[in-house]
C-alpha cells in the first residue's frame, strides 16, 4: 500500500527495506542506492518532527473523525480513546479470499498530547509476527519534535537502530534533520539536511549531504530548488538535483508539480524522475474533497497531522479529504494503480433544526446571518461544492450571481447549521 495520502513519515521510507535486523552499515547502502528514499528523507522526512496543530480548537469540539482508509487492496483502520487521541492503526491485505491483518501501530502520547511512543508490528502472510520497531519520540517546549530513536526488535530485545534530530527555525520550520545509524555500539552520522526560508513560510533551498565516515567531513549529496508558489502561498513546483562528486556538477534527477483548487486543496501532484536522458514517471495522486467541511474540524489518524511540508503547508485551511487516487507509470504513461476511500464519522450532533432562529440575509453584496447563538464561521459554497467565501463574523462581503448556493454556519456550541439558499437576481 503506498502512502502518498497527506504524509510520508520516516516509517514509510525505511518500510520495506529490510524484514530482519541488519547492520547499519548494511542499511545505509540500501539506503542509498533508492532515489526514492533519499528524496522522501529530503523532502518528506521532516515530516516526522513538523507536527501541524490539529485545529485552532481542542478535539472535543471537532465535528468528524476518520475512521477508515479502503480500496480494493487494503484497508486501514483507525482506533481512537475517550479524548478523541488514536491509539491504533491496523493495517489490513484485501483479496477477494480473506483481509489479512498486515500491520499494528500503537500510540502513546504525553500529558501535552504530544506524540512519546509508536510501537509496530509486522506480520507475514501465515499472520507470524515477522517485525517489530518502537520509535521514541522527544520535543521542546513548542511541541517540535527534536529527537526520534527508532529502535528493532532482535527476539530478546529493543536494539537502536536510527536517531533523527532536528533544529528548527524562530518561526518553527525546520532548519536541519540529522539522521544517525546505531553501529558498534555507537551513533554514526549518516544523512543531513538544511532548510533555508525565501519567507517565513517559502523556502528557497534545501540541501541533504551524505557523511563521508572515512574522512569526517559531509560530502554534497541531493538538493531540491526552482520552488515556484501559487497566488494563495501554495507550493505548486519545485525541482531536485543529484551531485556527481566526479565533475563536481549538479544533474536535474526529479521535478514535482501541484495543482490547488478552491484555495488550499491539492487536487492533483506529478513527480518524474530523469532517467537515461528522459523524464520517467515517479508517481501520480489525484485527491477529493467534501467542501463542506474544513480540515480544521476533523479529528485525523496522526500520520495524517503530520504533512509533507513542501506541499501541504497550508493544510489547515483546506477542507475535509475524502479520497485518493493513486498513479503508477507504465512506461509511457500514468495508470490508475489503486483508489483510497476515507471514511468518517461525527463527533458532535450536527443539525439542520429548522426549528432554529436563523436567517440569512443577502444585501448590496453583504450576506449576513442572524441566530441567537453566537457565530464562529460562516462558509459559502456554489452547488458545486466549491468554497466562495469564508469568514470567522457573522457577515461576509460576497457577490452573488443568479444561482444556488450552500451556506454554513458554525456556532460556538458546536453546531453546524446547513442552509441552501437561492438567489434569484444578478443584483443583491
Amino acid at each position: 500500500m503506498k502512502r502518498f495520502y497527506l504524509v510520508l513519515t520516516l516509517s514509510f521510507f525505511l518500510q520495506g527495506l529490510t524484514l530482519q535486523v541488519v547492520s547499519a552499515q548494511t542499511y545505509k547502502s540500501m539506503f542509498l542506492s533508492d532515489f526514492t528514499d533519499k528524496f522522501s528523507f529530503l523532502t518528506c522526512g521532516p515530516d516526522f518532527v513538523v507536527k501541524q496543530p490539529l485545529n485552532a480548537k481542542t478535539k472535543s469540539e471537532a465535528l468528524e473523525k476518520m475512521d477508515s482508509t479502503l480500496s480494493d487492496k487494503s484497508k486501514s483502520i483507525y482506533t481512537y480513546d475517550e479524548n478523541l487521541n488514536i491509539f491504533r492503526t491496523s493495517v489490513y491485505e484485501v483479496s477477494s479470499f480473506e483481509h489479512r491483518l498486515k500491520s499494528q501501530e500503537d500510540y502513546t502520547f504525553d500529558e501535552n498530547d504530544n506524540i512519546s511512543l509508536i510501537t509496530e508490528v509486522t506480520y507475514d502472510a501465515y499472520s507470524n509476527v515477522s517485525l517489530k520497531k518502537l520509535d521514541d519520540f522527544e520535543h521542546d517546549s513548542n511541541g517540535n519534535i527534536t529527537a526520534v530513536t527508532q529502535y528493532e526488535w532482535n527476539e530478546t530485545e529493543y536494539i537502536p537502530l536510527l536517531l533523527m534530530t532536528a533544529t528548527y527555525t524562530t518561526a518553527g520550520k525546520p532548519e536541519s534533520i540529522v539522521l544517525n545509524a546505531w553501529e558498534n555500539n555507537t551513533w554514526i552520522p549518516y544523512l543531513q539536511s538544511f532548510y533555508t526560508y525565501e519567507t517565513e513560510t517559502k523556502f528557497d533551498l534545501a540541501e541533504l549531504y551524505v557523511w563521508n565516515s572515512a574522512e569526517n567531513f559531509w560530502v554534497n549529496y541531493f538538493k531540491v530548488d526552482n520552488f515556484t508558489y501559487d497566488e494563495m502561498g501554495n507550493l505548486s513546483y519545485f525541482e531536485a538535483f543529484s551531485y556527481n562528486p566526479q565533475t563536481q556538477t549538479w544533474t536535474t534527477a526529479y521535478k514535482r508539480t501541484s495543482y490547488f483548487g478552491n484555495g488550499y486543496n491539492i487536487e492533483s501532484e506529478t513527480a518524474y524522475r530523469f532517467e537515461n536522458g528522459e523524464w520517467v514517471g515517479e508517481y501520480q495522486n489525484s485527491y477529493n474533497y467534501d467542501y463542506t467541511v474544513q480540515y480544521a474540524d476533523l479529528v485525523i489518524p496522526y500520520q495524517y497531522e503530520l504533512t509533507d511540508m513542501l506541499v501541504f503547508d497550508n493544510i489547515q485551511n483546506a477542507n475535509k479529504q475524502t479520497g485518493i487516487i493513486s498513479y503508477v507509470w507504465n512506461g509511457s504513461e500514468f495508470v490508475i494503480d489503486e483508489v483510497f476511500t476515507h471514511y468518517y464519522s461525527s463527533t458532535v450532533t450536527q443539525t439542520e433544526n429548522t426549528e432554529q432562529s436563523l436567517k440569512i440575509i443577502v444585501k448590496n453584496n453583504i450576506l449576513e446571518v442572524h441566530t441567537d447563538e453566537q457565530i464562529t464561521n460562516i462558509c459559502v459554497y456554489d452547488i458545486q461544492g466549491r468554497l466562495l467565501g469564508i469568514t470567522n463574523s457573522d457577515k461576509i462581503n460576497i457577490e452573488l450571481v443568479h444561482g444556488i448556493y450552500l451556506v454554513s454556519v458554525k456556532t460556538a456550541l458546536g453546531k453546524v447549521y446547513i442552509r441552501k439558499m437561492i438567489v434569484n437576481s444578478r443584483k443583491n
